[in-house]
């Protein structure tokens, strides 16, 4: 195996680039022959050259963090949660006022009941996807 010329990686046969420092590789040369630089870099494997950082380890990833009440970058807090829940009920209420008996045209108990078995489980659910737990972090 070779060294790189310019950042002292080890090199595999048959390779164009340094996979350290990215250098085009030309060849094996011996150090202090031309067409190698002379210096530091080139009598210590594995040196650092300045202003190049070499990848370490990769970080892992920090736990997700799940929340009903804090905001986060694609949630809403408990504010905006409340907006909602409050928007869904004024909905609701105007449908089982107004707009449900006037699109039926009838407007007694059976109509009313009606609305409350079909508008009932919808605002539940629309409710509970509100205050679901949601990603923060």
């Amino acid at each position: 195996m070779d060294a790189c010329r310019a950042c002292g990686a080890r090199l595999a046969q048959g390779i164009a680039w340094c996979g350290q420092c990215y250098t085009p590789v030309t060849g094996s040369a011996a150090p202090g022959t031309p067409g190698t630089p002379a210096g530091p870099f080139t009598t210590r494997p594995f040196a650092r050259r300045p202003g190049v950082a070499r990848p370490g380890p990769p970080r892992p990833a920090p736990a997700p963090e799940y929340s009903r009440w804090k905001a986060g970058a694609t949630s809403m807090g408990w504010v905006g949660r409340a907006l909602t829940t409050l928007g869904i009920l004024v909905a609701a209420a105007f449908l089982y006022v107004y707009a449900f008996p006037v699109m039926v045209g009838i407007e007694d108990v059976r109509t009313r009941m009606l609305f409350l078995a079909f508008a009932s489980p919808a605002v539940v659910y629309g409710l509970s996807r509100v205050w679901q737990p949601s990603r923060i972090r």
